[in-house]
């Protein structure tokens, strides 16, 4: 339930969904109320969580904060459930083991405000461990990240990233019903950014706004029923692609093995941040099978056959 209501319309309202993370949420709530830019509303969603997260985010006592408390339902509910009680005229998330950059939404928020064509804007996102020590920057040295008219990008893998690192206009999704998918059938923040490109411009900011924490919890989780999950996005998306682009044939197919090479990929790389060098050769051998020309997966398959994929490089994995 709501505890407070917003006195005034804020420029943004800030979407933390918690479920159990008492350990890092105030690091998070701490983020967004020291942003410089100060006009907004934090709205934190609480789902079902029992190790004192509720208590620990009423106890702020800043009156922007609004708490939420709902039964335990998955990742996509308590982001929709938060959008729906927004009243600011942009939204952005932030996980709850994540934090952001002191001018996060000052950057965001102006590249939104200068860009009316433009529904959504990201950055890159860099890595700590943890408690907070800094693994990495986030810059990126092999591929720029798309602007534009990105849903080619994103038919073939997830190029946004974690949703810490996102701010869109809340008419976007209010006027075309684009609320994330609550089955826990698709990867829910690919399928979100699947159907927003399929709407509109999105922009990218090249600049590191956001830490992504990497932690027990969220290392290598449960490869398989993510790569599940995964793999019914693909299949969302090239059913979008035949519906936006007329793709078919050869060209589809082709979409297709970029995507599977992206889901082979990433599991193999979560395999690798936890140890399993065996299992991250084999989804780097499938993602190769799929887009041979990948020197990263090529670089990770060589590295997990020898079994010494060094530090400098795990920490360094998304």
């Amino acid at each position: 339930m709501l505890d407070t209501e917003a006195s005034h319309t804020p420029r943004t309202s800030v979407i933390i969904p918690s479920y159990n993370y008492a350990e890092y949420l105030p690091a998070a709530i701490a983020s967004v109320l020291a942003q410089s830019d100060s006009d907004l509303e934090l709205l934190v969603v609480d789902d079902g969580s029992t190790d004192g997260s509720v208590a620990i985010a009423q106890a702020f006592p800043d009156p922007r904060v609004r708490v939420f408390v709902r039964p335990h339902r998955g990742r996509a509910a308590p982001r929709n459930t938060g959008m729906r009680a927004a009243h600011g005229r942009y939204i952005a998330f932030l996980d709850a083991d994540d934090i952001w950059v002191q001018d996060k939404l000052a950057v965001q928020c102006e590249a939104l405000d200068r860009l009316p064509d433009v529904g959504l804007v990201y950055s890159r996102f860099g890595v700590i461990d943890a408690v907070g020590r800094l693994q990495s920057r986030g810059r990126s040295y092999l591929a720029a990240k798309p602007s534009g008219a990105i849903l080619r990008h994103l038919l073939e893998g997830n190029v946004i990233g974690t949703p810490s690192t996102i701010c869109f206009r809340r008419d976007l999704v209010e006027n075309n019903g684009l609320w994330f998918d609550e089955t826990n059938t698709h990867r829910d923040d690919w399928h979100f950014y699947l159907r927003v490109a399929a709407r509109s411009r999105i922009h990218y900011l090249p600049r590191t706004l956001a830490y992504h924490r990497y932690h027990t919890r969220n290392t290598q989780g449960n490869v398989p029923a993510r790569m599940t999950e995964s793999l019914c996005t693909v299949q969302f998306g090239l059913d979008l692609a035949l519906e936006c682009f007329g793709l078919s044939g050869r060209e589809l197919q082709r979409v297709e093995r970029r995507a599977l090479a992206y889901v082979e990929a990433i599991a193999g790389r979560e395999y690798a941040k936890a140890g399993k060098l065996t299992l991250a050769r084999g989804h780097a051998a499938r993602s190769l099978k799929h887009y041979p020309w990948n020197v990263r997966e090529a670089t990770l398959y060589l590295l997990a056959s020898i079994g010494w994929v060094p530090q400098a490089i795990t920490r360094r994995l998304k």
